[in-house]
């Protein structure tokens, strides 16, 4: 086509627009108007795309950024590098792992055999290892470890679920607590029989081998066990308190280092002091498993275990480092009655709080309330959800309510779920 065939096939296109009436001065220019408008929004996306950039290269060179920074970028707040949630709540045989960040599902989980149901969960320090037990229809409990593995580009992890060898307690167990060690190749538990009778044991999680198993007998296991920084088990059981103590302490249902739990402490009573009826006082005793040691078939939990004298006072659940004890409990309430099973009774009005004490002193470090204490037995879970590894930064919820707590100050956060509390006691709807 040479240029005059060009020119005409133009003048034959344009002919319409020539044709048609031009627009209102005002129309063209309130159309330049939006049109700045637009080049105005893509440049400031342009330079919050760069500062993002900027920030995320300042995070992971190990540089200070800023608190909101620290959390991320996705539309929740979530702990750094510790985002993946394991929840079984309300999805019947099923579970999900989730990111917390975003609220997207990463994975939903089946348990390996149809007819089966998961049980208590238990999260490791890592964030990439969960612990799972499940209950087969024949009675017996058996255990699968879900594991995230990252993403070879650094992206989104995968996740692989395996049953754990060789690990199966007989029919009609009861797990009642469970916990990972920070190397990911020992975990514990303590379990009830069907006649009611508690255990602790412990097992090789690579390869299911029992490293240990002592019948409490005449001792009375509470909850929560605790691996500490070095490999060795934190156990904690109840006996006899002399009658003339009077000591008064709060229960509680809290979570920290992301399994929930029920808190221990010094002293635990059924009934208030000077009551006609009051029940023997119990004390707290703290004692160190090392998993590390071959144990003789036959061997007592108080031969093989040593006392524990660095925890002093221990109430609650441990952060990851030991550092700090964390409980949650009814403010206004020192006589909380406890019952059997470990659940709390409420009595009067007050306040749920959250109390962080030093395992070395026993002193209470921070006290914080986070919500009305008839949340503590209400539809929604109360206690902490998550815990850095010092204990100084957590994520809490009570009722609806839900906050982070760092050194003590309160900030009101809305995270990705309201997490609901369990139907089934000792059974965790989630682990973080």
């Amino acid at each position: 086509m040479n240029n005059t065939k060009l020119r005409r096939q133009f003048d034959e296109w344009a002919a319409p627009l020539r044709s048609a009436p031009p627009p209102p001065f005002e129309t063209i220019r309130r159309r330049a108007r939006l049109r700045l408008g637009r080049f105005g929004a893509a440049a400031a996306s342009a330079a919050a795309v760069i500062a993002l950039a900027a920030v995320l290269a300042v995070t992971s060179l190990g540089g200070t950024a800023s608190p909101s920074a620290a959390w991320g970028a996705g539309p929740y707040p979530a702990p750094p590098g510790m985002q993946y949630v394991y929840v079984s709540f309300s999805l019947g045989p099923t579970a999900q792992i989730r990111n917390a960040a975003t609220g997207a599902v990463l994975a939903t989980l089946r348990p390996t055999a149809q007819t089966t149901t998961f049980g208590v969960a238990a999260a490791s320090a890592t964030d990439r290892l969960f612990l799972v037990a499940e209950n087969p229809a024949n009675g017996t409990v058996t255990f699968a470890a879900i594991r995230l593995l990252a993403a070879a580009n650094g992206g989104t992890p995968s996740v692989r679920m395996a049953p754990v060898p060789h690990v199966v307690l007989p029919a009609g167990t009861q797990v009642t607590d469970l916990v990972v060690n920070q190397a990911e190749n020992r975990f514990a538990l303590e379990s009830q029989a069907p006649g009611g009778k508690l255990s602790l044991s412990v097992y090789n999680l690579l390869n299911g081998s029992l490293i240990g198993r002592w019948p409490a007998g005449s001792l009375q296991l509470t909850q929560p066990l605790a691996f500490l920084p070095n490999g060795n088990l934190a156990v904690v059981w109840a006996v006899n308190a002399p009658t003339s103590s009077q000591s008064h302490v709060q229960e509680g249902t809290t979570q920290v280092n992301r399994s929930p739990s029920v808190s221990a402490s010094p002293s635990v009573s059924n009934s208030p002091a000077g009551s006609p009826s009051a029940a023997p006082r119990l004390e707290l005793v703290n004692r160190i498993v090392n998993p590390a040691i071959p144990f003789l078939p036959g061997s007592s939990l108080v031969a093989d275990s040593q006392p524990d004298t660095a925890l002093h006072r221990r109430i609650g659940t441990l952060s990851a480092d030991g550092s700090m004890s964390i409980s949650a409990a009814q403010a206004s309430n020192p006589a909380t009655q406890v019952t059997s099973g470990g659940s709390v009774g409420i009595q009067g009005g007050g306040k749920a709080t959250i109390t962080e004490y030093s395992s070395a002193t026993g002193e209470a470090v921070y006290v914080v309330p986070i919500g009305a204490a008839s949340d503590i037995t209400g539809a929604h879970y109360c206690g902490v959800l998550w815990a850095s590894a010092d204990g100084r930064d957590l994520l809490t919820q009570c009722g609806t309510k839900q906050e982070e707590v760092v050194d003590g100050k309160v900030t009101a956060v809305r995270l990705a779920w309201i997490f609901p509390t369990s139907a089934v006691q000792s059974v965790s709807p989630f682990a973080w």
